[in-house]
Parts: structure tokens; sequence; C-alpha cells
């Protein structure tokens, strides 16, 4: 792994194929290519498995695949970009790597007998291919909500009240082709799918919108691990609370409002 290819992936891919990586390791996938070199290098005969062998760890998920890993896809996409960047380096023919994207697609939807889904890692003869099956879940197909759209007035007002007074963390801030820009804020760390476009209004319809798009109601709920801590460090952040904090059978809440005006539940959950 070269870092011209790391480079080439955005911060959430880079920790995904970092923990991809790290999940090999820990399954000691690495024993079949170090094997397969000692083979080689001890008899001729084995020198056609040193490079078989050498891609087969990547060829497949990791046994035990990292705890965090929220979005599949992710990962997936991690690594084809890798091997894709890693493959236009040495002047890998992109026509001959999709063709065999597609054959072995087919191939491996046939071998797996459920849904599959392959990333092209444009290569050449020897792209790498990661292929991943989906078992659905007892509870039905593995999805989530990965974001829900906020309309507001200002781009910057508004990441600083997320990531100042709630203590988001802005996950993207990119520009788009209209003038407009992607920005996602998200909750912490450990949250998974539970991302906030933040979507400035283009027309009077929208402005109409912003700190109204539930009609008055509570449209968005902020679940914490604690409380009292929360509540405590955005009063001083200057959030305004429309309620003294309540102990309800289901947890611990109050009602809060963002800088337009939309409200927000601040809850702990009971356990």
């Amino acid at each position: 792994m070269t870092t011209g290819v790391l480079r080439a992936l955005d911060p959430e891919q880079r920790e995904a194929l970092f923990a991809h990586e790290r999940a090999h390791n820990g399954g000691r996938d690495h024993r079949f290519p170090a094997g397969a070199e000692v083979a080689a290098h001890c008899h001729p005969a084995c020198v056609p498995w040193r490079r078989p062998s050498g891609s087969l760890p990547n060829a497949r998920p990791p046994r035990s695949p990292p705890r965090w890993w929220g979005d599949r896809w992710l990962t997936a996409r991690a690594i084809g970009r890798a091997a894709r960047r890693a493959g236009l380096r040495r002047g890998a023919p992109l026509l001959r790597a999709r063709r065999e994207h597609r054959t072995r697609a087919a191939a491996g939807r046939r071998a797996a007998g459920g849904p599959v889904r392959t990333v092209p890692g444009g290569t050449g003869r020897d792209a790498v291919r990661y292929v991943l099956r989906i078992t659905p879940s007892p509870e039905g197909p593995m999805r989530r909500i990965a974001l829900v759209t906020l309309v507001v007035d200002d781009y910057d007002e508004a990441i600083r009240f997320y990531t100042e007074a709630l203590g988001f963390r802005l996950t993207a801030d990119e520009p788009r082709p209209d003038g407009s820009r992607w920005v996602v804020v998200e909750p912490g760390a450990a949250a998974q799918g539970s991302g906030l476009l933040l979507a400035r209004a283009k027309n009077e319809a929208q402005r109409g919108r912003v700190g109204d798009q539930t009609g008055g109601r509570v449209g968005f709920f902020l679940h914490t691990d604690d409380f009292a801590r929360d509540h405590a460090r955005m009063t001083a952040a200057g959030v305004t609370f429309l309620e003294e904090p309540r102990h309800e059978p289901y947890g611990s809440v109050a009602v809060f409002q963002d800088l337009y005006g939309n409200r927000w539940d601040l809850l702990q959950p009971a356990e």
C-alpha cells in the first residue's frame, strides 16, 4: 500500500481500508502468502502458487470483520478504489478490467447463490475483486437511513451551531458545480447512519420551511449516554431548552431548539 494510493482515498475510506487489513491480520490470513513464499524458495515446483496465494487474503472478506463496519459498501469502495489506483499507476487496461468485472460478477452470483456485489480493482489480468455476499439478518435486509435533510439559511452558521453548540462533527463539506455545498454533520464518532445533510434553501418555498420542517412539533431526537453531561454542556454553549429536564419511564428527556427553531429531544433512554 503506497502513500499515493492512500492519498486517493478520503478519510473514511482510509479508515475502512485500515480496519479491513487489521481484521485480516487478526485472523492471521497473512500466513497463506507467507507460507507460499517460503515454499517457493524451497522448491521450484511451488513457484506457480506464490502469486495466487499472495492475493488470497484480499479475495474475500476477513473471517472476523471489524465490529465497527456499519457500511460494508464503504469498505468495498475503499478496497476497489485503492486497487484501481494501483492498477492505473501501472497502466493497466481499464476496458479489460471492466470485462473481467462483469464476467466475475456473474460467476460470483452463481457461486454464492444469493445477492452479490463486486467492486472492480482495475489492475489488469490480476484485477482485485472484492466480493461481498449479503446474508439477510433474521430481522430482514441490512438497511439504514443514512442522511436526513435539514434546510438552513446559511451553511457556515449552521455548521458553527451544530459543531460548537451541539458537539457534532463535520464529516463532509464539498462544493457543488451549481454553487451549493454538500455539508454533512453527525452526532459523534460512534454514530452510524445518522447524519444531517445541511441544505441551504434555494427558493421562497424552501426558505419558508427553515425552522419549521415539522409544523412546530419535535422532529429530531438526539440520544445520549449521559443526559446530565450533555444538558449542562449544551446549556453552557447557549442552546435554548424549552422545558426543564423530565424523567419519564422511557428515559430522561428535555426539548430544545436549534438556531432556526427546529425542535429536538435530548434523550437518554432508560436502561
